[in-house]
């Protein structure tokens, strides 16, 4: 009985073994525990005209890419997303006044 348990051990425990070969890299960016930098390119500072268009890219340091991006405007009256990065001007306020613009990916946010 004894070397019935031995076997049965060893059949069960080889195969648990022989599987674990990490650890494994984090590669998903929803994870928090991924390290990757964002950062918004392009853009104005300054939109003078209503309807004038203003473009930002979103660059990831690991490039990452099979993820939805959803840009934001702080005032969408003023300039509200299209989506892609693009931006329209709407109405223009009275004084100048401060956007932040900021695309959301997965669990992080980039601003500009």
């Amino acid at each position: 009985m004894t070397s019935r348990r031995i076997l049965l051990f060893a059949l069960l425990a080889a195969p648990a073994s022989s599987c674990v070969d990490g650890p494994f890299p984090i590669v998903n960016p929803n994870d928090p525990l991924m390290p990757l930098e964002m950062r918004l390119t392009g853009g104005t500072d300054t939109v003078r005209t209503a309807s004038a268009v203003v473009q930002f890219q979103l660059v990831t340091t690991p490039v990452v890419t099979g993820y939805a991006v959803y840009w934001l405007s702080s005032n969408p009256l003023w300039l509200s997303s299209t989506g892609s990065g693009r931006f329209v001007a709407g109405a223009l306020p009275p004084s100048p006044q401060t956007v932040l613009v900021s695309a959301a990916y997965g669990n992080r946010e980039a601003f500009a």
